[in-house]
């Protein structure tokens, strides 16, 4: 497998093992919400059995209802987590992977259309590229050592978003 490949698999076990963690932490949040539920249905039966006052019904209903709402809110935020570093390679990588026609080409608007693309400063004499400073992360390809690997090149990726090493 090239290295896009081979990173793209890494990235899809990080995605794996992040879900993995959401859904642990929206199964605990979920439970929390259950047994307040259940405290407030007994209450509720308790309040209608004549066992609690007016007072303690409203003392107690007022301490949990807030801590129902917080609950709910906590589950929707982890349904719509993202990993914004993580979103940044992927979508970095996927464009990496499609810049090999572009490096080949020798047309000079469409190199000029592609560093535009990706942030990067091209400067182009007629025929030619005079000076490139590179956008964010892509001055890791172009600065790479020929003798990296891919998987060096994919920590030093991973380092500049933000992302724990492997």
């Amino acid at each position: 497998a090239d290295w896009f490949e081979k990173m793209f698999s890494l990235l899809a076990d990080a995605r794996r093992s992040e879900n993995e963690t959401v859904s642990v932490a929206i199964k605990q949040a979920q439970d929390q919400l259950a047994a307040l539920q259940k405290k407030l249905d007994r209450l509720m039966d308790l309040f209608l059995e004549g066992a609690v006052s007016r007072d303690e019904f409203n003392e107690y209903k007022e301490k949990w209802v807030p801590q129902k709402q917080d609950m709910k809110t906590r589950i929707v935020s982890f349904q719509n987590q993202r990993n914004p570093p993580l979103d940044t390679l992927e979508e970095f990588l996927s464009t990496a992977k499609g810049a090999g026609a572009v490096a080949r080409t020798e047309n000079l608007a469409d190199i000029r259309i592609f560093h535009q693309k990706i942030g990067s400063k091209v400067q182009i004499m007629p025929r030619r590229i005079v000076q490139v400073e590179y956008g964010k992360l892509w001055h890791i390809l172009a600065e790479r050592s020929p003798t990296a690997t891919w998987l060096e090149v994919f920590e030093a990726l991973r380092a500049e978003v933000g992302l724990c090493p492997i």
